[in-house]
């Protein structure tokens, strides 16, 4: 959340960080699949709070509404600013 100096607050998309893809096994070609995916998977482990953290699985393919509803500033797995009482919060 943006906050201007009047005190505005602003909810901002970058559209180059909101991510959608298949890395299930049967999605991968070869193990540079799994490598490039694993990677991802690192960072995101490396930088998100233990109790926000998707499993593995999850990570791989989460689907088109999961992606949707994780861009929701209210429902945000990575960011820390979590209400599942909100707009039915799947994270």
């Amino acid at each position: 959340m943006f906050v201007t100096p009047s005190g505005d607050k602003v909810f901002i998309v970058d559209g180059g960080h909101i991510h959608l893809w298949d890395a299930r096994a049967e999605n991968r070609r070869n193990r540079y699949g799994l490598s490039f995916i694993e990677s991802f998977w690192g960072a995101h482990v490396g930088m998100t709070p233990i109790e926000q953290r998707w499993d593995f699985d999850r990570f791989c393919h989460y689907g088109v509404e999961g992606a949707a509803k994780s861009s929701d500033p209210a429902c945000r797995p990575f960011r820390g600013r979590h209400d599942q009482s909100r707009r039915g919060c799947w994270c």
